[in-house]
């Protein structure tokens, strides 16, 4: 018998070029337990630049440097 892991699952989510399902998408990412594929993520960068790689900063273990 498995055990069901409780929590957010990873998923394939096609954004439809809808921003805010690939932020929402992306952010739930940062606590699921398996890979969140987001397709057609690029849709974010014209309201948003730069926002995977604020995003990035945030997720757990990752170092931030000082400047």
């Amino acid at each position: 018998m498995s055990v069901k892991r409780p929590g957010l699952p990873g998923a394939a989510i096609d954004t439809l070029g809808h921003t805010g399902v690939a932020q929402a998408f992306a952010v739930a990412g940062l606590v699921a337990h398996g890979a969140m594929e987001i397709e057609a993520p690029s849709c974010v960068d014209a309201v948003h630049p730069g926002f995977y790689d604020q995003l990035e900063a945030l997720r757990p273990g990752t170092s931030k440097e000082k400047t």
